[in-house]
């Protein structure tokens, strides 16, 4: 495999995991309690230890059962892209999609730094655009 079809492959590879990490369950749509704490917890497993994604997770633990609850609503990926010239950094556009309104969301952007714990993708930092 040549340099570039590597590089490309790592691109695809880190876009796919974000499109799975972005989709992992919005907190809102579950009832407070133990199954919003699984949702924390699959966040955590896809969060790199020590990082500023893993101390934000703390935060949002604590606060997991402030949010609103809203059945059927889900997280909808409208598209991920590698940023250019950084090969562990990508760019996510997603929205919270509630079947009961008729309008669409807004998006919300972030940038997302990727890492690697124990020879697996992790998110590093996640900053809102």
């Amino acid at each position: 495999m040549s340099a570039t079809q590597a590089a490309q492959a790592t691109r695809a590879a880190n876009e796919q995991f974000m499109r799975d990490y972005m989709q992992t369950g919005a907190l809102s749509a579950v009832q407070p309690g133990p199954a919003r704490a699984k949702i924390v917890d699959e966040f955590g497993r896809k969060t790199c230890p020590g990082s500023p994604a893993a101390e934000n997770l703390v935060r949002l633990r604590a606060a997991m059962d402030r949010f609103t609850y809203v059945p059927g609503v889900h997280a909808e990926v409208v598209g991920v892209f590698s940023e250019r010239g950084k090969d562990a950094s990508v760019i996510a556009i997603a929205r919270d999609v509630d079947p009961a309104k008729k309008t669409k969301p807004a998006s919300k952007v972030f940038r997302v730094e990727l890492g690697e714990n124990a020879g697996k993708t992790c998110v590093r930092k996640e900053t809102t655009l």
